[in-house]
């Protein structure tokens, strides 16, 4: 993001922290799952198994007209998650209109397509948060559930990082690769990345129902 852009946004929440301090609530931050399709088969997860909600994303006209509602709304930071985004053939188009209303964008992705993707978002995403779950080859693939992955989300923070866009990688943190963290840590300040923390969780919702809980904390 531009300075002059980041303090334009920085001085509108500042303002709007004050309001909603004095009672005058207005909403700032938006989250989008925009499509529960998924190209992995995490064990922690059964979105991608549940092929109800798969079908169940906006028309990109509709899309669109969400983001000006958002605007209209007040929103000033807005993430975009699935799923995985990059499996919404509109996903571009909807990222460069949220970026020409002058919202913040950032996005939570697994990194299997980011390479590809990156020359295409790069003019329009703040922030990229990527699934990683370890520096071992193994332990990924393992937690993730698909062959030949681990590789591609590598590739994808590179290619990231050379355009300059801030990326940071979200851990899952199980029993399979909690011993990893301290390394896992090193793993990611050598590729220049920000490390952030999610332990695994286990609510029953209409995702998760049936799932091997030995990879949680129990």
């Amino acid at each position: 993001m531009k300075s002059m852009e980041f303090l334009g946004v920085g001085t509108k929440f500042i303002l709007r922290f004050i309001q909603n301090k004095l009672g005058f609530y207005k909403p700032y931050f938006a989250q989008w799952e925009i499509t529960y399709r998924c190209n992995l088969k995490c064990i922690f997860c059964n979105v991608y198994k549940n092929k109800t909600y798969h079908g169940k994303e906006l028309s990109t006209e509709d899309s669109l007209k969400l983001l000006d509602n958002l605007k209209e709304a007040g929103i000033l930071f807005i993430n975009f998650t699935g799923g995985e985004p990059f499996l919404k053939k509109d996903f571009v188009k909807i990222l460069r209109h949220a970026k020409e209303l002058g919202f913040v964008t950032t996005m939570n992705e697994n990194g299997q397509l980011l390479k590809t993707y990156v020359p295409l978002i790069k003019d329009y995403i703040d922030s990229l948060h990527i699934s990683l779950d370890s520096h071992k080859k193994e332990t990924y693939e393992k937690l993730r559930g698909v062959k030949n992955t681990f590789s591609k989300v590598l590739e994808g923070i590179k290619e990231a990082k050379k355009h300059d866009i801030y990326v940071a990688v979200n851990m899952t943190v199980t029993n399979e690769n909690f011993d990893e963290m301290e390394n896992f840590c090193k793993f990611a300040e050598k590729l220049g990345v920000d490390v952030f923390l999610t332990i695994v969780s286990i609510i029953p919702t209409e995702f998760i129902d049936k799932i091997d809980t030995k990879v949680f904390f129990i």
